[in-house]
């Protein structure tokens, strides 16, 4: 297998003919169990048992020429262990395709760092890899931004939707306390009305009592005042 994809180093060729595994690039080398190809953003590494299949792009043009690799009698884990510490993408889409910082490699299992958490992958199970690539880097980065600015529109969102409940509340809160207070106003303002009309119904009863004890009492002088009449002193003769 890795014999006849050998004779196309150098040829514009595509990995795999379609999914998202499929990318087009210069086929730079072929060793015993991955190919790696120049592809317009950079290098990227293909395990040979995940491979379907390749295609020549145009035998017209002519072969690039590519020089001696620094990927000679290496393997794919060796390969791996190359870009220990930095920015990966494993697998190029889908479910399984993760970015993050490649901390452990072995022949069996790989160890990212993927969004502060440790994302442990087995070897066999990976079907390419390669550096993030600056493109990336910059979408990401646009990505994340966008993301922080989404964040902070949402905290905001949230913090004037806290701000407005706690307004409504404390107007809730103060319109309870006027009407609490105007109710104990109009409360206090009747009984001061009933206290009032009480104190004025004592005073005309007062008033009343003195005028009637008056009366009373002028009526007493009066009769007590008449002189008695003394009939001799008119020239009445008493029978």
């Amino acid at each position: 297998m890795s014999h006849n994809y050998s004779k196309f180093i150098g040829e514009n060729v595509k990995v795999n003919l379609g999914g998202p595994e499929s990318r087009l690039g210069t086929l730079h080398h072929v060793a015993s169990d991955f190919l790696a190809i120049q592809t317009e953003e950079g290098m990227m590494f293909y395990q040979l048992s995940h491979v379907k299949g390749i295609s020549v792009q145009s035998t017209s043009s002519p072969r690039q020429h590519v020089e001696s690799s620094d990927l000679e009698d290496m393997n794919f884990t060796e390969v791996l262990n190359d870009y220990k510490y930095k920015q990966v993408r494993i697998n190029r889409g889908g479910p399984e395709s993760v970015v993050g910082l490649l901390r452990k490699t072995s022949n069996d299992y790989i160890e990212l760092l993927v969004d502060k958490q440790i994302v442990i992958l087995a070897v066999n199970h990976i079907k390419s890899f390669s550096p993030v690539f600056e493109k990336e880097k910059e979408e990401n980065g646009k990505g994340e931004a966008k993301g922080e600015t989404n964040k902070n529109t949402k905290r905001k969102a949230e913090s004037s939707s806290s701000s407005g409940e706690a307004k409504e509340s404390s107007a809730m809160k103060e319109s309870s306390s006027k009407k609490e207070s105007s109710s104990k106003q109009k409360e206090s303002s009747s009984k001061q009305k009933e206290s009032s009309s009480q104190e004025c119904n004592i005073k005309k009863r007062k008033k009343t009592s003195k005028k009637s004890s008056k009366k009373s009492s002028n009526g007493s002088r009066t009769v007590q005042s008449r002189p008695s009449l003394n009939l001799t002193d008119k020239g009445w003769t008493k029978l």
